[in-house]
């Protein structure tokens, strides 16, 4: 499977960068500067559909262009943009109705409640040793399975997919 094949039939996606220690987040901002990293992201989740928690929405400039966003808030208003849900199952059941590729893009509450939900992970693995305030939930690797990994300048890129009979059901 490549990484453009995920659908909402088979559940989203979860992306996330972070430091081997788990670190994703640093006073409400990536710490590090990796624009291959960045230039990967958007072409994996361009003409999909990314979803993503209010502290996530806030630390970006806007909406990200040429993808459907989707914001997971009981407080978040209305924004241009964007389309606001008060539960990532509602958000869940809107990208299915899309048929277009689902992405988890943060922040940390997100993914934890998304973790069981999906059948992927691509995970940039920063090498940079970095100091943070925000770590990824506890990742149960036994339930994972490495596809692909690709060594790129301070970072290595790599595809998880679920192991079968591992998916929670719905």
């Amino acid at each position: 499977m490549t990484e453009k094949t995920t659908t909402a039939a088979t559940g989203p996606t979860l992306v996330v960068a972070m430091t081997r220690a788990g670190v994703i987040g640093a006073a409400g901002r990536l710490p590090w500067s990796l624009p291959e990293d960045l230039r990967l992201f958007r072409q994996l989740t361009w003409g999909g559909v990314v979803i993503m928690g209010r502290k996530t929405f806030a630390s970006l400039p806007g909406p990200l262009p040429g993808r459907i966003n989707l914001v997971v808030s009981m407080s978040l208003p209305p924004t241009a943009g964007i389309d606001v849900f008060p539960t990532l199952d509602a958000a869940l059941l809107r990208a299915a109705a899309l048929k277009r590729p689902a992405f988890v893009i943060g922040g940390v509450r997100l993914y934890a409640e998304a973790l069981p939900r999906c059948e992927r992970m691509v995970i940039s693995w920063v090498e940079e040793d970095v100091e943070g305030d925000v770590v990824f939930p506890e990742v149960n690797w036994e339930q994972w399975r490495r596809r692909e990994s690709t060594r790129h300048a301070g970072f290595v890129r790599e595809v998880y997919e679920k192991i079968a009979g591992q998916r929670r059901p719905q």
